[in-house]
């Protein structure tokens, strides 16, 4: 029996470097792209998903401005003119703050957000 699927394509690639845990209902892709980004690893994170050198800093670019797209609160959210203007390069990409304050703060009352820098322009 086939480790593929019934298509044909080959089983997907090894990512020993990144621990993606299907069992974790806390643990999904976009959490774990922020905990790489968090610890410096994101490049690495990129290379490891198979993404290839020339194309990493594109790679990079997209996952930062997917990072603020997510953010819990819309008004944290920059609006799709300006994510257009970071993706394109125009707009320099700032690190995005931490999102996803409701799985970090399970239990406690969190304070209203401040309004980021991309939503006021």
């Amino acid at each position: 029996m086939s480790t593929s699927d019934p298509f044909g394509s080959p089983p997907p690639p090894d990512h020993s470097g990144i621990a993606i845990a299907a069992d974790e209902s806390m643990d999904w892709f976009p959490k774990h792209v922020w905990d790489e980004f968090e610890k410096g690893k994101l490049g690495a994170m990129t290379l490891l998903c198979g993404i290839e050198e020339d194309n990493r800093e594109k790679a990079e670019r997209m996952a930062m401005v997917a990072l603020w797209c997510v953010q819990d609160s819309p008004q944290e959210r920059p609006p799709m003119s300006v994510v257009v203007k970071m993706l394109e390069g125009e707009v320099e990409v700032k690190p995005p703050p931490k999102p996803f304050h409701y799985l970090y703060s399970v239990g406690n009352v969190l304070s209203p957000p401040s309004t980021s820098d991309y939503t006021k322009q």
